[in-house]
């Protein structure tokens, strides 16, 4: 029996090994119906196709000539997978009891470099605690530096802070390189520490019908300022192209405001929040149903840009020199 699931922004993939010769049973529906129910519920569920400038019926011509009924059930599921590639979407995916193959490479063309170990032996002088997924330290001249390594269990965010601007920090660095995504709801709560009037942070969409053009009015996100807090001090956010989904949410939303610099690389982007179903031969589908624009309307989907565009290098990590915190910690030394 086939069924919808909702699914969150950055859902927990479930890894297969592959089998080269997964026959089709005789009682299933054909290959080509397969594909048409699999390209069916994609065409009428994924929201970036105009963003994407993807001819969907095109792609279901062009693959569906290579459908055949005597075909396995692993060369069907590669063409499936190859159609879904067109999109580039990195939370699009396609699974079977039996096999899934990784989505689109959003790091593709990128050079990605970073050390969490040589922060903490060159600039906190191995004195890094950690509560959760978070890193946090005092750096020279008293800056603060906080990294989330990972979009779940950063509760204590508000709390470090806090805690960060009572012993007098001058500034705070927030590194969200290589974090890769989780749950992006607490974010706007967060923010309520750093603004001091109500705060525009962006738009959600959704779909909302079958048709390509069928989405939902945009639902506006805001910060509410906290009633006994402000961290009125300078903020960076550091970002790279491993900063995908949640964080990506995270960077555009911290971006909004007037007293944060976003420095480093083009976050992976991922604004899509996942929706999902299960096909009648059991196979999941799960495709991008909503999106993310920021308060100029740009969907971050592509990824964040930051105010600062800098990398690394491989050579100047094993100088002991992180070229992208460097460049933050100057911007609140001045």
């Amino acid at each position: 029996m086939k069924y919808s699931i909702v699914l969150s922004s950055l859902f927990v993939f479930t890894f297969f090994s592959c089998s080269s010769e997964l026959m089709l049973v005789e009682d299933q529906k054909r290959p080509i119906e397969i594909f048409t129910e699999f390209w069916s519920f994609v065409d009428e569920h994924y929201i970036y196709f105009d963003q994407k400038d993807v001819d969907w019926n095109e792609v279901r011509d062009r693959y569906s000539r290579l459908i055949e009924d005597t075909m396995t059930e692993e060369e069907l599921y590669r063409v499936c997978h190859e159609a879904l590639l067109e999109l580039r979407d990195g939370h699009n995916r396609i699974e079977t009891p039996n096999l899934y193959v990784p989505s689109y490479n959003f790091q593709e063309g990128y050079t990605i470099e970073f050390s969490a170990e040589l922060i903490e032996q060159e600039y906190l002088n191995n004195s890094m605690q950690r509560i959760g997924n978070i890193h946090y330290g005092i750096v020279s001249d008293n800056i603060g530096y906080v990294y989330i390594s990972d979009m779940e269990r950063y509760g204590s965010f508000s709390t470090i802070v806090r805690e960060m601007k009572e012993q007098g920090v001058i500034g705070l660095v927030i590194d969200i390189r290589n974090n890769g995504g989780g749950d992006s709801n607490p974010v706007i709560d967060i923010l309520g520490d750093f603004v001091s009037e109500s705060k525009t942070l962006g738009y959600y969409i959704e779909k909302s019908g079958p048709g390509h053009d069928d989405i939902t009015e945009l639902m506006e996100v805001r910060a509410e300022p906290s009633s006994d807090f402000t961290f009125d001090l300078p903020v960076v956010v550091l970002t790279n192209r491993k900063s995908y989904s949640a964080s990506s949410y995270f960077a555009s939303m911290f971006g909004e405001l007037p007293s944060v610099t976003l420095v480093g690389q083009i976050t992976g982007g991922g604004g899509g929040g996942n929706y999902g179903y299960q096909l009648s031969n059991q196979w999941i589908v799960a495709v991008s149903a909503s999106d993310f624009v920021n308060s100029d309307l740009e969907s971050i989907e592509p990824g964040v840009k930051p105010d600062i565009e800098i990398e690394n290098s491989k050579d100047r990590l094993e100088a002991g020199i992180d070229d992208m915190l460097e460049k933050a910690l100057n911007i609140i030394q001045n």
